[in-house]
């Protein structure tokens, strides 16, 4: 196991260290040409939910219908308002290369007092803030402005987006995931 990867709770394996499915399932990632994050190798113990995982996170990635730096955009926001270091960590790269302005990724929880956003990416932030705070609720209103901008399999992309990142913010905070030193270093990926 890799001391080295900083996992305070769960082990992450090396590739030597896996049995069929979970080989399987990192070969997968492997193929990919960049190395296998320390999230899908923390998934290695689970490789039938790795690869559900994946399967949704990519099928996200390559969202045909909302735009990369409005997703970018409420990821960030969710992983600040859940300080899921290190999902925000392999974002901020990924939103400057989507669009997003450096002003904006700083100031990305702070959305309604920023001048920086446009009336758009306002709407997905909102709808981003409201998914993110108890009660659960959309107000109409919100819902009304987001269709004045996207479509409805663009909003739902959104929907999914966000709370993939809950979840995701969840799982790298119940076992204390640390950044590979790659990604310490000033890599660049996108989990």
């Amino acid at each position: 196991m890799a001391e080295q990867q900083g996992l305070a709770r769960v082990p992450i394996p090396e590739r030597g260290d896996l049995e069929a499915e979970a080989l399987a399932f990192f070969d997968e990632l492997a193929r990919r040409g960049q190395p296998v994050p320390n999230v899908y190798r923390l998934l290695c113990n689970a490789p039938h939910l790795g690869a559900a995982m994946l399967q949704l996170s990519d099928a996200l990635r390559r969202s045909v219908h909302l735009p990369p730096k409005l997703r970018e955009l409420v990821i960030l926001y969710t992983c600040e308002v859940n300080e899921a270091a290190y999902e925000l960590a392999h974002h901020r790269k990924g939103a400057l290369l989507a669009g997003v302005e450096a002003n904006q990724v700083e100031c990305v929880r702070d959305f309604e007092r920023a001048d920086c956003f446009s009336a758009a990416e306002r709407a997905v932030l909102t709808l981003a803030r409201e998914l993110s705070t108890a009660p659960l609720a959309v107000r109409n209103e919100t819902f009304r402005e987001l269709q004045a901008y996207l479509s409805v399999p663009a909003i739902l992309e959104l929907a999914v987006t966000i709370g993939w990142y809950h979840l995701a913010g969840r799982l790298t905070a119940t076992v204390d995931l640390k950044l590979e030193d790659a990604m310490r270093a000033g890599a660049h990926s996108e989990t």
